[in-house]
């Protein structure tokens, strides 16, 4: 009985002994596996999803920047447009993407609207992991056909006080940004504008391009060629001061209408919840070097007219959270 019951002790004590070294093992991989994460990453390709059509000033910017990304990753940084839903189609990819660092968001301040008119159903500040903030547009303008009688936004407000409903406006989507620049002037001048939304940012320049609509809400980046050739004119800037490369050109805020939320325009980079923080750091760390490139920050300025200037996750988290509450007050315009 004696010979049994030691036995039986031995037998324990190695099942025992076995799984100890098993859970050692285990632990050592997994180890092992963070510590690849950390010294490898990037070994591929990365893939960055613009959740918005191409040719806007969100796809020309993340083209861009990408070309210098590649330059301190090491691997191709690769661009991809998903366009629908005002942005959340392309978003929601991301969202739902593996969270290994190969699938990454690049888009804007819109996001924080999509919150706001409810057209997603999830949080682009809490359901992501913000890598940061990467450049800020201060050219966000009213934009006229080059041949209209418009001389500024005012003409076309008057217009529209005179013909309720009948002076159209161009959306590049319903619920997005370029909706909330319209209806927060619609409400600012007691106006009443027939908002058509066309789908994208060049739709927009085609149907003003053809007189189909009296304006839009556009940035420098995506009308600059049609600016240049003088088939648009701008109308109005949202900024506190009047634009350098527009001086004659009067602010919105000038004509009467604080909209100083619409001011600036930031572009950001977010992954999928639960992407390793080493990984969502060696890309921040890419970004920041970018936007410390002279050459870099001279192209963008030159061709964009568009600022360099990074923000760490938890700077832009911050940010971004601010911008929201300064959307969220509008919030009724979609209800």
């Amino acid at each position: 009985m004696k010979k049994i019951k030691r036995m039986i002790c031995i037998v324990i004590s190695c099942i025992l002994w076995v799984s100890l070294l098993g859970g050692c093992s285990k632990k050592k991989n997994e180890e092992t596996k963070v510590d690849t994460v950390m010294t490898d990453y990037p070994k591929y390709s990365i893939q960055v999803i613009v959740p918005l059509g191409s040719g806007g000033d969100t796809d020309l910017c993340a083209r861009l920047f990408a070309t210098y990304l590649e330059k301190e990753l090491g691997v191709s940084v690769v661009v991809n447009n998903i366009k629908g839903a005002a942005g959340v189609t392309g978003s929601r990819e991301v969202l739902n993407a593996k969270p290994d660092g190969y699938t990454v968001l690049f888009y804007q301040y819109a996001a924080l609207v999509n919150m706001v008119t409810g057209a997603s159903d999830f949080s682009y500040i809490d359901d992501f992991e913000v890598a940061g903030i990467a450049m800020q547009d201060d050219c966000y303008i009213w934009l006229g056909n080059g041949k209209s009688d418009y001389n500024d936004l005012g003409d076309v407000i008057e217009d529209a006080r005179k013909n309720p409903g009948k002076v159209n406006i161009a959306l590049s989507g319903t619920g997005n940004m370029s909706h909330l620049s319209a209806a927060i002037i619609e409400r600012l001048a007691d106006v009443d504008f027939n908002l058509v939304d066309f789908g994208s940012a060049t739709e927009d320049a085609a149907a003003l391009l053809s007189n189909q609509v009296a304006t839009y809400a556009g940035y420098y980046v995506s009308a600059k060629s049609y600016l240049e050739s003088g088939d648009f004119k701008p109308l109005a800037v949202f900024a506190e001061q009047r634009h350098p490369l527009f001086p004659d050109v009067p602010t919105v805020k000038e004509l009467g209408y604080e909209a100083d939320c619409l001011n600036t325009k930031f572009y950001y980079y977010a992954f999928p919840k639960d992407t390793p923080k080493e990984v969502v750091s060696a890309f921040s760390t890419a970004m920041e070097k970018v936007c410390s490139d002279e050459e870099a920050q001279k192209k963008f300025y030159d061709d964009y007219y568009i600022t360099l200037k990074y923000m760490n996750p938890e700077e832009s988290i911050d940010y971004m959270r601010g911008v929201y509450e300064d959307f969220n007050k509008y919030s009724d315009i979609f209800k």
